[in-house]
């Protein structure tokens, strides 16, 4: 996790998150509230909440997917 910083573009490391195992892919959704993980490894995703004050993930929940999960692609419903 990195923040950005807006008038000189320095990212500073906010340190690291748990994700499942083997990290294949991961998109952040269009309101930038939350980020979902694809676990290769695992057959897993994972939901956080990305804090939009700090940048820090909250995980909030894991779902099985089946074997080898490797493109997170989130679309806009309505």
């Amino acid at each position: 996790m990195f923040s950005i910083d807006e008038k000189t573009g320095r990212l500073t490391s906010l340190g690291q998150e748990h994700t499942e195992k083997v990290p294949r892919s991961f998109n952040v959704d269009p309101t930038g509230k939350f980020l979902v993980a694809a676990g290769l490894g695992a057959n897993k995703l994972t939901v956080f909440r990305i804090d939009l004050s700090t940048g820090k993930l909250k995980p909030l929940k894991t779902y099985d997917v089946g074997k080898g999960p490797t493109w997170v692609q989130i679309i806009k419903q309505g």
